[in-house]
């Protein structure tokens, strides 16, 4: 249903598929969609996850490329920074913009992208607990949350104007800006 769903999203989008087009392009009924799918919503989160997955992929193998042994929280966002730099983010976020309704308001299309992303964070969250030790869990929390939440705030900024930013420079400084922002407000714990 999914992989019939992305064929149709690919060919205009999620925000005008109808279930009925849907169960017809994976043959199997309406009544199959809706019993995984029971609303629009779910199957935009889920279309939106399966995207992330591709990120999780990409993430924890620039990750666990990264050399470990005593991190400094520096040298951890330096490594972070390097990883989400890797993976083209950009791109990862244009592909959820095709599924979520251009008219929905800028809360509804934030929350959404948090919860596609919220996968990424108990990654973050667990990559931080195993190079930073020394933090406790509120802090580990704190961070990994600041940094999705962040994310998608950026990533709605930056998509508000896509066509403005080809060479992604305006990217580049606002993640530059979200990571020195995390660092300087965790530094103090290195």
């Amino acid at each position: 249903m999914l992989a019939a769903a992305r064929v149709l999203v690919a060919e205009r989008g999620a925000f005008d598929l109808t279930f009925d087009e849907i169960a017809e392009r994976a043959e199997v009924s309406r009544r199959t969609i809706f019993n995984h799918f029971p609303t629009r919503e779910d199957l935009v989160i889920a279309l939106c996850e399966d995207v992330v997955v591709d990120v999780i992929e990409a993430m924890t193998l620039e990750l666990q490329a990264a050399p470990t042994g005593a991190y400094t929280v520096p040298d951890y966002f330096a490594a972070l920074t390097s990883s989400l730099t890797a993976i083209d983010l950009p791109a990862v976020i244009e592909r959820i913009a095709k599924l979520i309704d251009p008219d929905d308001r800028p809360a509804r299309r934030t929350a959404l992208l948090t919860t596609a992303f919220s996968t990424v964070g108990t990654l973050i969250h667990d990559e931080t607990r195993r190079r930073l030790p020394t933090l406790g869990e509120l802090q580990v929390d704190l961070l990994a949350s600041a940094f999705i939440n962040g994310i998608c705030v950026i990533a709605e900024t930056w998509h508000s104007d896509p066509g403005a930013d080809p060479d992604r420079s305006k990217w580049s400084a606002m993640l530059s800006t979200l990571m020195s922002s995390l660092e300087r407000g965790y530094a103090h714990t290195a």
